[in-house]
């Protein structure tokens, strides 16, 4: 009794010092946090998590042998606050012992998709129903993402929000997933070639702001060239201006133009930037042509993607041109 009178005193004498008052809360918090998680449930690991299509949980759990024995069911819980999303899972018996938790979620708005939004981590939680009763395990963390040697990366973004959906350990030693919103982006729909003139349809992403109009820049300095957008079902649509690229560029020569989108405040580079690609240019080819740009003017018409996967339209006037531009 004495000695526990003793550290009481102790205790507060230490919290009227403020240096030590900072260290004595600063150490308490996490293990209070941490205490508060734990008590959900047993800790568990995550043998694999990825999002491999940049919209699509797969994730696979180890648990011990005794979680198996009379499963009536089991379901992956995601969760922020009091929004909690609940998908079935699968429990597989391992030849070595144990069991396999497996799921698979849409984490992407669509037909059985969460939608899940960008802010706080979303919480994992794996549940196990058995005759016995239900056991929810705190998942607390996950192997790392390996760096991909091949054609792929191995976190891609969302194709179609551009959302990037990443596991984080959060403050409490949870493993969540983060949503992270993209920049805005200018991502190519579309590019028609045909004899008769060429197209390109660009959906914007994460962009208030309406299009103004489709620039084509050449890369040497020759100038620039301006062409009117017209927005339908979402997706921004303007033609080639051919025969002004081909005046820019001089007879015969071959000129390379970035396109950019404007906006009302913003200038955005068009490209192919919602893939899985390591290195876009060789994978991602769009179409090329001849085309006819003026009465006795044609030109070959290449666009392709850099390697970061910014469109550059490379034009070549075919045909008669004189240096003032008419044909």
């Amino acid at each position: 009794m004495a000695d526990t009178t003793l550290h009481r005193k102790a205790l507060r004498r230490l919290r009227r010092m403020p240096s030590l008052r900072q260290v004595v809360v600063r150490l308490d918090g996490p293990a209070r946090a941490l205490g508060s998680a734990m008590r959900r449930g047993p800790a568990v690991s995550a043998r694999f998590l990825g999002v491999l299509d940049g919209r699509t949980l797969n994730i696979e759990i180890p648990l011990p042998a005794v979680a198996a024995a009379g499963v009536t069911g089991a379901e992956l819980r995601i969760r922020r606050g009091r929004v909690r999303h609940s998908v079935p899972a699968r429990i597989r018996a391992q030849a070595g012992g144990g069991c396999s938790f497996e799921a698979t979620a849409l984490l992407a708005d669509g037909p059985r998709g969460l939608g899940l939004q960008p802010g706080a981590p979303w919480v994992l939680e794996a549940v196990v129903h058995t005759t016995g009763g239900t056991t929810s395990y705190a998942v607390v963390q996950s192997p790392p993402v390996q760096q991909s040697e091949g054609p792929t990366v191995p976190a891609p973004a969302d194709p179609v929000t551009g959302n990037r959906y990443e596991a984080r350990l959060t403050a409490t030693g949870r493993l969540g997933l983060a949503v992270t919103p993209p920049e805005p982006l200018a991502e190519v729909a579309v590019i028609s070639v045909g004899w008769l003139g060429a197209r390109i349809g660009i959906r914007l992403v994460s962009c208030d702001e309406p299009p103004k109009a489709v620039e084509f820049t050449a890369r040497t300095g020759e100038g620039r060239a301006r062409v009117a957008a017209t927005t339908t079902d979402g997706v921004v649509w303007c033609d080639i201006p051919l025969h002004e690229l081909a005046v820019l560029g001089g007879p015969a020569k071959e000129t390379f133009f970035d396109v950019h989108v404007r906006t009302g405040n913003r200038r955005l580079r068009v490209g192919r930037f919602l893939h899985d690609v390591v290195n876009p240019k060789p994978v991602l080819v769009p179409p090329t042509g001849i085309v006819w740009a003026a009465p006795g003017l044609a030109v070959s018409l290449r666009p392709y993607y850099t390697p970061a996967g910014s469109l550059t339209v490379s034009c070549r006037p075919i045909g008669l041109l004189a240096a003032n531009g008419e044909s």
